[in-house]
């Protein structure tokens, strides 16, 4: 079987989609990136302007004290099957600050992948 490298940010969604993937193929390699939060803030605010990423801000504060509250129970009914604790040693994982970097192509080149998936980073 040809083997996948996975890059993804620490998240539920990202571990249920690796779990997933790494029960029904050979992941030879799972990359996760630190959170890119502040870099993204001062690139919106540069390129969309002050006005923009404030609406963007609000929204996202109402998005975690309403929207995500109430979706939680759906949501973990649709999650209940899957599993979406963090990998273990099963998998060879590591946690690099950027993945757009040449360390990681470099082990990305390393593990010879036929398909690279990419969950939840700066790309």
């Amino acid at each position: 079987m040809t083997p996948i490298v996975i890059l993804a940010s620490r998240s539920r969604t990202s571990y249920t989609l690796i779990n997933h993937m790494a029960a029904h193929f050979d992941v030879a390699l799972v990359v996760f990136e630190a959170s890119q939060t502040r870099k993204i803030l001062r690139y919106r605010l540069k390129k969309l302007g002050w006005w923009t990423v404030a609406n963007q801000l609000a929204f996202s504060v109402y998005d975690r004290a309403v929207i995500r509250r109430r979706s939680r129970p759906m949501i973990d009914t649709l999650l209940a099957d899957y599993d979406d604790s963090p990998p273990d040693a099963r998998l060879r994982c590591g946690d690099v600050e950027k993945v757009n970097t040449a360390a990681v192509r470099e082990q990305i080149a390393a593990a010879g992948p036929g398909c690279v998936v990419v969950s939840g980073t700066g790309i």
